[in-house]
């Protein structure tokens, strides 16, 4: 039996982190932070793998969440049937965030337009 047949009662979903990646990221972040101190360098991305059977698969989710229009902080996510494609759907995501809080803002980012998520939140 496979862990993705296991059913118990109550229990909504189980996950299985598949896949974790560093990804340094010094050509982006170096070019949207004020002065030369660069707070972040790179994040990690974690990919997920769910149980369900009939849906997308895998979920990538990346550490380093960036300030929105709301005030709170949102992580990048990425879905696909693959690892390769949600790896590549977090990065472009993370990457997109980056440009909207840039356009947002007006003006170049601060270590305060980030928040680092602990290893063992995300």
């Amino acid at each position: 039996m496979s862990w993705k047949d296991i059913k118990i009662e109550k229990i909504n979903m189980i996950e299985k982190l598949v896949a974790e990646f560093d990804i340094t990221a010094l050509e982006l972040l170096g070019d949207v932070f004020v002065d030369d101190f660069i707070p972040y360098g790179g994040f990690k991305v974690r990919i997920y793998e769910s149980q369900d059977k009939e849906a997308i698969r895998l979920t990538g989710f990346t550490n380093l969440k960036i300030l929105d229009s709301t005030g709170h902080y949102e992580g990048a996510v990425g879905f696909s049937n693959t690892m390769e494609g949600a790896l590549e759907e977090t990065i472009n995501y993370f990457i997109e965030k980056v440009n909207d809080r840039l356009a947002e803002k007006g003006a170049l980012l601060t270590a305060d337009d980030f928040k680092i998520v602990s290893y063992d939140e995300f």
